[in-house]
This record gives C-alpha cells, structure tokens and sequence, in this order.
C-alpha cells in the first residue's frame, strides 16, 4: 500500500526577464505497492504566486508516469521567463494505490522564490578623431556604451579595437576607464584608446 507521495521542487533562484528556465519536480512514493497513473496538478503549475510573470512553454514530461514503491520520477517543465518579479510555482501529484485503487495526492509543494530581473541591453557608438591625421600622428578612438534596458550591465569591459588593415596604425594606450563596475539603464559611458 502507498503511504504517500512526496513532491519536492528544485530550487532555482534567479533569471533574466526573457530568459527561460527549467522547472523540475522530484515525485516519490514513500509506500512499497506502485504508484500508477502519476501526474501533476495543475498540468503547468499554476497558479503562479507573485508579482512576476512565467509562462509554460512545455507540458509536463512525462505527462505522467507509474512510479514503483521507494522510487522517484522527476517531472520537467520548461517557463519563458515574461514579466519581472518574484514567482512561486506550485503543484501537487496524484496517482492511483496499484492494490485499492485508490486515488493518493501528495502535499502541495511550493518552490522557493524566484526572480525574474530586467535585461541591460548594451548599444555602442565609436568615434575616430581626427577625421585625416599624418604618419606618426595619434589617434583617438572613443567607444560610447548606453545601456538602453531596464536593468543594469555590471562589470563592463571592452575588447581591445582592432584595425582592418594590419600595419596602417598600432595601438599605443587605453583602454582608459579599464572597465566600469555597473552601468544603470539610461546611461551613457566611454572608453577611450590611444
């Protein structure tokens, strides 16, 4: 006889809005006799506790499952990650005592909190200046960043520029800031080489 089904969601803690996430729920039967006919309710989770916003982009897989006494069954969702905030997702499983036939639901289960956070999106500007220089004049290239997101880019670096045309200028210094610790959504930065 199944004395019960024990769910547990895996934690997850964090994602970026846009992003999508995997949610997996670990289903064991605690009773010696099969657990048959095993699936989640409600099929995608819901309802979705929070002020974020997730959306199911897959079923449950498996749909369900007969799992053996003592064992586990790992049910997987896949969630695009739509709206930032904290989400909760929650579920129970229900499955069928193989000996009475009886209908057996585990507990619900909550998982922790997640939080969905802004993008930063990164757009670049670079300038050259001057326009027309002599052999052996410098050169100054200034690369303007501005973080056109909701969220903030932290710890932003530049590659070093490349030329397209070997020999035709050399790099001598920069970049100058090396790297800015964050950048907040609406603002502007540069980077300048020598």
């Amino acid at each position: 006889q199944i004395r019960r089904i024990y769910v547990f969601i895996e934690r997850i803690s964090r994602a970026n809005m846009g992003s999508v996430v995997i949610v997996r729920m670990f289903v064991t039967n605690t009773g010696t006799a099969n657990a048959l006919n095993v699936h989640v309710n409600p099929p995608d989770l819901s309802p979705l506790l929070g002020n974020g916003g997730a959306i199911d982009i897959s079923l449950p897989s498996p749909a369900n499952r007969s799992i053996a006494g003592y064992a586990t069954e790992i049910f997987t969702w896949t969630f695009s990650c739509e709206g930032t905030g904290t989400v909760v997702f929650s579920g129970i499983a229900t499955g069928q005592d193989q000996n009475s036939l009886l209908t057996v639901n585990s507990p619900t289960a909550l998982s922790n909190m997640l939080d969905i956070e802004s993008n930063a999106y990164l757009s670049a500007d670079a300038f050259i200046s001057p326009a027309t220089v002599n052999i052996g004049q410098a050169i100054m290239l200034r690369l303007r960043l501005t973080d056109t997101g909701l969220g903030n880019a932290d710890n932003v670096v530049p590659f070093k520029p490349g030329v397209s045309v070997p020999g035709i200028a050399t790099y001598s210094t920069g970049p100058s800031p090396a790297s800015y610790a964050s950048v907040t959504s609406g603002v502007s930065v540069e980077f300048t080489w020598i």
